[in-house]
């Protein structure tokens, strides 16, 4: 049981206008519902429209005490039941391991390092891409004019390729001059009858410039041999 509510001030300035009866009545009314939560029918005109403006307010504070109540309660049976710790939760003998706070860093600094070896990769394919379309021209013009004179395809290693890249960055008739330093090589008599020229001999140290100087003696052709066995 109530043993006291909220008079507002509100309240008193609304009923204050009205004569004593009046009065009296809201009076009567606002503290039977506030303390008994009775609610009076008997108001009729001016006083009903009043009681209807104020009565809202006197039921939510009452709603408020009663929760109030129920709070109180609970208090006294000791609130609402605590969450089981970690240590109630897990059986004697089955602990669980620590969690590792590290975990989460491990995790992205492994997606970093995973990261930055993906676009080193990237950046060495890219790389060689680059080379390569540099290269292929160059490489491919030397292969077709070798096959021509040779008749064969040479083996060309990263070195050699790396060699004509050299020749043709110094040369600006790199086209005009590989032909003929080919059928120079091919034309040069070797002491070792069995050595076959090949490309790679050509680019190797500074052999092409001496093909290129004449500093090679070349074979001769039958006509020549002839020749100089008649001493003509």
């Amino acid at each position: 049981m109530k043993e006291s509510f909220i008079f507002y001030r509100s309240f008193y300035e609304a009923i204050a206008g009205l004569d004593s009866r009046k009065r009296l009545k809201m009076y009567d009314s606002i503290a039977k519902l506030a303390l008994e939560e009775e609610d009076n029918d008997d108001c009729t005109g001016e006083c009903k429209r009043l009681f209807a403006l104020i009565k809202p307010q006197i039921l939510a504070n009452t709603k408020r005490y009663e929760d109030g109540k129920k709070g109180a309660e609970y208090g006294k049976k000791g609130g609402r039941p605590k969450k089981k710790s970690i240590a109630e939760k897990t059986p004697m003998g089955f602990l669980q391991e620590t969690p590792n706070v590290n975990e989460n860093v491990n995790v992205n600094e492994n997606v970093n390092v995973n990261l930055k070896e993906k676009e080193k990769e990237k950046n060495i394919q890219t790389q060689k891409k680059e080379n390569d379309i540099f290269l292929n021209p160059t490489k491919s013009f030397f292969i077709s004019e070798y096959e021509k004179i040779f008749s064969k395809k040479p083996f060309l290693s990263y070195s050699d390729c790396k060699r004509l890249t050299e020749l043709a960055s110094e040369n600006k008739d790199f086209q005009t001059i590989i032909p003929i330093a080919l059928k120079r090589l091919k034309n040069i008599e070797f002491a070792d009858i069995n050595f076959t020229p090949a490309a790679s001999w050509l680019l190797k140290n500074n052999n092409f410039e001496r093909v290129m100087n004449g500093e090679f003696e070349t074979k001769k052709t039958e006509l020549e041999k002839i020749k100089e066995k008649l001493g003509i």
